[in-house]
């Protein structure tokens, strides 16, 4: 039995016919995903009968678009308790990964261990969404330069950046490099003591 995660054939089938164009919906699915602070991180999927892989923004963007789409159905906002638990768990990756920067350096070590924290919050975080729970990673050493997710990452931090206040942010074509420059964002945002999420948003839906 495969352990990756199972996708559809074809991608579109993740967002439903509606009256609100298909459009509106990608693009508040990738408002969502540019807000929050997890880099797209490769998730092992399968493919019709080929075990393959897909970005975990290019995942969560599908779950948040279906979840969109109920909500504008529905007329109901997001529950308030779920918007909390989103908030409550950015908050704690901050407070690990700045902890982990603090004590250690932004040192390899330190870089491996936070990517394994946004593997596990990443986790979480898409259990408020219709996605499968079985959620498995690859390895940083599995994307190299010229893979999709890099350039994801890249117009990612730099997104991230822009709305810092920063004219653009250098990012190198390593993953392992992006990844580090996920945990100086981190570190950047300051104390965790602060008890807030200063650098990221838990935009809604």
């Amino acid at each position: 039995m495969s352990t990756a995660l199972e996708l559809p054939q074809d991608d579109e089938r993740c967002i439903p016919e509606t009256s609100v164009s298909q459009q509106l919906i990608q693009s508040h699915a990738a408002m969502v995903v540019t807000q929050l602070p997890f880099p797209p991180m490769p998730v092992m999927v399968v493919r019709g009968s080929e075990e393959s892989f897909c970005s975990s923004h290019d995942l969560m963007a599908a779950a948040i678009s279906v979840a969109f789409f109920d909500t504008l159905k529905s007329g109901c906002k997001t529950a308030e308790d779920a918007t909390k638990s989103k908030q409550a768990l950015l908050l704690q990756l901050q407070r690990d990964i700045w902890s982990i920067c603090e004590r250690e350096g932004i040192t390899n070590e330190a870089v491996e261990k936070s990517y394994a924290l946004f593997q596990e919050a990443y986790r979480e975080y898409m259990k408020t969404y219709p996605c499968s729970n079985d959620i498995r990673f690859q390895s940083m050493d599995f994307v190299d330069g010229k893979n999709t997710i890099v350039k994801q990452a890249t117009s990612h931090l730099r997104s991230m950046a822009m709305m810092e206040g920063a004219n653009s942010a250098t990012v190198s074509d390593s993953y392992r490099d992006i990844i580090k420059s996920y945990c100086v964002n981190m570190h950047a945002y300051g104390s965790p003591e602060e008890e807030q999420v200063d650098g990221f948003g838990c935009a809604e839906t």
